[in-house]
């Protein structure tokens, strides 16, 4: 997209309504990155929150490497800490970074229709199929 504006290909759709469109979508493709540099800092935050309070032997019990599933442990494991700040902390942590799976998934459908949208527009308006 960017090479495209740059060299000014856009000049060469003569409908304006069409370089509006893509524009449009060009805009709404880059809004979430704003949310996913946020999700990497708090990814990054909760690891190394999380690494003073779970046991990674604990992890390799429940992780099933050749299903890609969870196994709930039989017990309920001891954190490494009962520090109420750092527990906190953490749960706090989730809580960020399931609000921003949320919205991620919810912008990345959202985009997507557009997306869809887009290129039904194009097909239309080009008879391209």
């Amino acid at each position: 997209m960017e090479q495209l504006k740059n060299a000014g290909g856009l000049r060469l759709i003569r409908k304006q309504y069409i370089v509006d469109s893509i524009m449009t979508y060009d805009r709404y493709v880059k809004h979430p990155l704003s949310n996913i540099t946020f999700e990497l800092e708090i990814s990054k935050a909760f690891k190394e929150t999380a690494e003073g309070v779970f046991d990674a032997s604990v992890f390799y019990q429940i992780v099933d490497t050749v299903g890609n599933r969870t196994i709930r442990p039989e017990r309920n494991p001891q954190l490494l800490t009962n520090d109420p700040i750092i527990i906190n902390k953490v749960a706090l942590q989730v809580q960020f970074l399931i609000a921003s799976f949320r919205q991620n998934r919810l912008v990345g459908a959202n985009l997507r229709e557009r997306g869809i949208r887009l290129i039904a527009l194009l097909q239309k308006e080009y008879h391209l199929e």
